[in-house]
């Protein structure tokens, strides 16, 4: 048996030695509309992509509900509304976008460190901590999400670090209009802090005002 040992040797050096392969692209180009339209509605656009999960890799990309960059990791961050999060690089060529690779997917894991049941999985806003400040590696995420209305924050590994404390109205669950209509979005303000957005206005208010809350307490509409 021992013949067999010098090969096995060589095949470890050759796989260490070999060039790690690109992270795979899961994006091909669209096109918005017949013409080559760069502007619409006052925004500018710089590229479209249609997106496909590979075949195998889990949790599935789709649904994607909120994305947000990382400057200091060069990557964008995204959340299904399935409870995945995704670490995406965007691909630009002479300032548009052309291609989308998956660096890595992970699934969302709750206090016991497994893989939030389906009934808690239903992740929404997204918003990053740090992750403009020069420092790499010490990014963290917060993540609001409906059924049950919380927030709370993510390493990009998607271990769970820890709920933040919701005011009230928003930690009565009684008050939003039903299960799929909490919270929807999260962003961070430099004055307020960490704010979130519901979906629909709460029972016994207008339907034509969406009350934006932070965290620290207070609301806009």
């Amino acid at each position: 048996m021992f013949r067999f040992v010098p090969l096995l040797l060589l095949g470890l050096l050759l796989l260490a030695g070999a060039p790690a392969a690109d992270p795979p692209s899961i994006a091909a180009p669209f096109r918005l509309s017949e013409g080559d339209v760069e502007q619409h509605q006052g925004v500018h656009l710089l590229g479209a992509l249609r997106l496909q999960s590979p075949a195998g890799v889990e949790p599935q990309l789709t649904e994607l509900s909120g994305l947000a960059w990382d400057a200091d990791e060069q990557r964008l961050y995204a959340v299904s509304d399935r409870g995945g999060l995704f670490e995406l690089e965007p691909v630009l060529r002479n300032g548009r976008l052309v291609d989308l690779r998956l660096l890595a997917a992970h699934p969302l894991l709750g206090e016991n460190g497994q893989p939030l049941p389906a009934r808690r999985s239903d992740s929404e806003g997204l918003a990053l901590e740090r992750g403009d400040n020069g420092v790499r590696g010490d990014s963290t995420l917060l993540i609001s999400f409906e059924g049950p209305a919380r927030v709370a924050r993510y390493r990009p590994d998607g271990t769970f670090v820890a709920d933040l404390k919701l005011p009230p109205p928003l930690a009565d669950r009684k008050r939003y209009r039903d299960g799929n209509s909490m919270l929807e979005s999260i962003a961070l303000d430099l004055r307020h802090g960490p704010v979130t957005g519901v979906e629909r206005p709460m029972k016994g208010e207008s339907e034509a005002r969406v009350p934006i809350c932070a965290l620290a307490g207070g609301r806009s509409e």
